[in-house]
């Protein structure tokens, strides 16, 4: 007798559709290209993808949904870090683009840190330049010409006792 009417929700998706079949697209043909240079190395020949329609591989609603709820949990975490250095620092009301880039550098280190090969930054501090007490008068840098005369070796007692 009653007709019951399905409701659809529609959500708002952080990422489209078709940006996953893009990704998954540029991935495919990444592999293409790996797969042809171990090929190449084998003396093997191999066929050219064509470029008027690619390989588009389907990602599923499922995966879709992981990696949409992956990315905005990283983007959540991101925001909260930016807010306690925000807190910390006292100085605005508002989030800017300062503090977001030291919540996400935070969130990165800590959750992809340890599947890097290196450290997505690295700190280089560069030595202060000696001044010998010749060129200190005249006022100019000194290089390393007579870093060696103050240099004293090691006694043979102490490195006999460790």
């Amino acid at each position: 007798m009653f007709s019951q009417t399905k409701k659809f929700y529609r959500t708002a998706r952080l990422i489209g559709s078709h940006a996953y079949m893009i990704a998954a697209s540029g991935a495919a043909a990444n592999a293409a290209k790996a797969m042809e240079r171990e090929c190449h190395l084998l003396h093997e020949e191999t066929e050219q993808e064509s470029s008027r329609a690619p390989w588009m591989p389907q990602v599923s609603k499922g995966a879709k949904m992981v990696l949409e709820q992956f990315l905005c949990a990283v983007a959540q975490e991101a925001t909260q870090k930016a807010h306690a250095v925000r807190e910390g620092a006292g100085s605005t009301k508002r989030l800017n683009g300062k503090h977001m880039k030291i919540g996400w550098d935070a969130v990165y280190e800590s959750v992809f840190s340890n599947s890097a090969m290196l450290p997505r930054t690295m700190y280089v501090a560069q030595p202060a330049k000696k001044v010998s007490k010749s060129t200190k008068k005249s006022g100019k840098t000194a290089e390393a010409d007579g870093d060696d005369e103050d240099y004293s070796p090691p006694d043979d007692d102490a490195a006999g006792e460790e």
